[in-house]
């Protein structure tokens, strides 16, 4: 039983807070995917042209105080609503998930929440949270992966477990051994990232989610020039889920790290 969410690094149960579900028999998409067709003159064949997804996850709640914790009563005040308001009324997207002692699955999300209050009588009982992801689907845990870590002659292979096929873009920073240019190769699709004129003990970092920037340890790299702007990325199929790189500057292996989430459609109810 889900009764405790973890919000920007703290905990609802860190302010003496419990999650209450007013609805367990609510239906909870999992993936609302649709196709955007045509049809051929004559013809009764839907061709898809694209896909969209009409919108994001999002979850409704009350939170109310932890009777085992307060001793002052269940009823709010204007400092709890304040502090709580502090900590959950933000400006940026945060990273949100459901705590399940029975699972140990962590899934997350980037979310927005409004918050609201509710009442009994003139009192606030508790708080109304409408959490809403940036995204129609979560994310796994961060994971990373460096071929510092590689035996010798062992391929530097990521394998990413996804729930939608398509590309995700990585965080990659490299640590250029010598001056030269970088190349890497993701054998599995063919596709090279080169950034010429890189000097030695020079680190490189590729951004990945959606922004897709690359900054450099030296201020004076001019990446407009030596860049050929093809981000490091990870490609996802059904039933292939392995990319393999290659990493090379002037004839050296540089030191290569990728941080990265797969995507998750397991809904957003806890």
């Amino acid at each position: 039983m889900v009764s405790d969410f973890i919000f920007d690094g703290k905990a609802l149960s860190d302010f003496g807070y419990m999650m209450i579900f007013e609805n367990s028999e609510e239906v909870i998409s999992v993936s609302g995917m649709q196709f955007e067709t045509i049809k051929a003159a004559l013809s009764d064949i839907s061709r898809k042209t694209s896909h969209t997804y009409e919108s994001n996850y999002t979850s409704t709640f009350l939170i109310m105080k932890n009777s085992c914790d307060y001793d002052d009563g269940e009823f709010l005040s204007h400092d709890d609503v304040s502090e709580l308001t502090r900590w959950l009324a933000r400006k940026q997207y945060k990273w949100f998930r459901f705590i399940d002692d029975d699972d140990d699955d962590e899934i997350w999300y980037k979310v927005q929440i409004q918050v609201s209050k509710e009442y009994v009588g003139d009192n606030v009982i508790g708080l109304r949270l409408i959490v809403t992801a940036n995204a129609p689907y979560g994310f796994t845990r961060e994971f990373t992966k460096s071929n510092t870590e590689l035996e010798e002659g062992e391929d530097f292979d990521i394998r990413i477990y996804s729930d939608e096929e398509g590309y995700i873009y990585p965080t990659c920073v490299v640590t250029c051994p010598t001056a030269g240019t970088l190349t890497i190769t993701n054998t599995t699709e063919g596709r090279v990232t080169r950034v010429a004129n890189c000097s030695a003990n020079e680190v490189i970092t590729f951004i990945g989610e959606d922004t897709q920037q690359i900054i450099s340890s030296d201020t004076t790299h001019d990446f407009t020039k030596h860049f050929n702007y093809v981000f490091p990325r990870l490609y996802v199929e059904y039933g292939n889920y392995n990319n393999t790189f290659e990493c090379e500057i002037n004839g050296e292996t540089p030191e290569v790290t990728f941080s990265f989430r797969g995507i998750r459609k397991v809904g957003f109810d806890g």
